[in-house]
C-alpha cells in the first residue's frame, strides 16, 4: 500500500507515543528530542509531518495547551 508510514517512522512515533503517553518528560522536551532523531533519518517534509504528528499527539493527550 503506497499510503502506508515507514517502517522506521511508524517505529519513531510508537517509541514518541509511549513516552508521550507515560509523561514522565515535558511532552516539549520529548518531541525536541524525536525531531533531532527525525532529522538524522527524513527530509524536511517528512520532518515537518512528523512535528505535526507528535504536536498532534501531545495536544490529544492533554501533554500540551491546545495553543501550541
Amino acid at each position: 500500500n503506497s499510503h502506508r508510514l515507514p517502517p522506521l517512522m511508524e517505529a519513531l512515533f510508537d517509541a514518541a507515543l509511549f513516552e508521550l503517553h507515560g509523561r514522565l518528560l515535558p511532552a516539549k522536551l520529548l518531541i525536541d528530542e524525536y525531531m533531532h532523531i527525525a532529522a538524522r533519518f527524513f527530509d524536511e517534509k517528512e520532518i515537518g509531518f512528523v512535528n505535526g504528528v507528535l504536536h498532534g499527539a501531545a495536544r490529544e493527550l492533554g501533554a500540551l495547551p491546545a495553543a501550541e
